[in-house]
């Protein structure tokens, strides 16, 4: 490896110093026109990358813009607007003894994350949001493949949603098929990976989404 890397050396200086030495044999005028081009396409190089470093930076600035007007408008994930979810009610004696419970069209009560089944929890992640605890919110891989697939058909016809997004639309959102509601989805799955552990998220929505 050390002879390979010294031969890789020794090959570019010796390459550079016959370049200089063939440009310093050639006449002053072709010897000018060869430094000429050479300024034009080193000043050309730095004009490209200054442009395209300017394209990031504004296209950073409209992003970060964009997604706080948009954040402005939607609601804020708390821990209260979190746990909005109705659940039964138990009615109980004066003594604490549980005598019945009262509830709407469903029956519900909240299940900590330590009382559910772990191969629950593997199989809903392995199924619904693989990378879960990997990414911040959302799936970039997997919005680029639905984006694609979609584009394909002229319909939206397949989503992306990771298991935080899918808690915030039912949390927060609807069921509507549109980009709108989608980019609101994202910010809002984002919110609350900032404000909740992936232990109390997968909580939520093991409490929340129904199976």
């Amino acid at each position: 490896m050390l002879i390979l890397l010294r031969l890789t050396i020794e090959y570019t200086f010796r390459r550079r110093a016959i370049n200089v030495a063939y440009v310093n044999e050639l006449p002053l005028k072709t010897k000018t026109r060869v430094i000429s081009i050479k300024n034009v396409i080193k000043y050309s190089a730095l004009a490209l990358l200054f442009f395209l470093v300017l394209v990031c930076l504004e296209g950073i600035a409209l992003g970060t813009g964009t997604y706080y007007y948009l954040r402005a408008g939607l609601p804020i994930p708390s821990e209260e607007s979190m746990a909005a979810m109705p659940e039964s009610t138990k009615i109980y004696d004066r003594n604490g003894e549980f005598l019945y419970e009262v509830h709407g069209e469903v029956k519900r009560r909240f299940v900590p994350l330590s009382e559910i089944p772990i191969y629950l929890q593997e199989a809903t992640i392995a199924i619904e949001d693989k990378n879960f605890y990997k990414h911040y919110g959302f799936d970039p891989i997997a919005i680029l493949r639905a984006a694609y697939i979609n584009y394909r058909n002229g319909e939206i016809s397949q989503g992306a949603s990771t298991i935080t997004q899918q808690l915030a639309r039912t949390l927060f959102l609807n069921n509507e098929q549109d980009y709108l509601r989608k980019i609101n989805e994202l910010i809002l799955a984002i919110e609350i990976e900032k404000r909740f552990s992936k232990d109390e998220i997968l909580e939520m929505y093991l409490n929340n989404i129904p199976y």
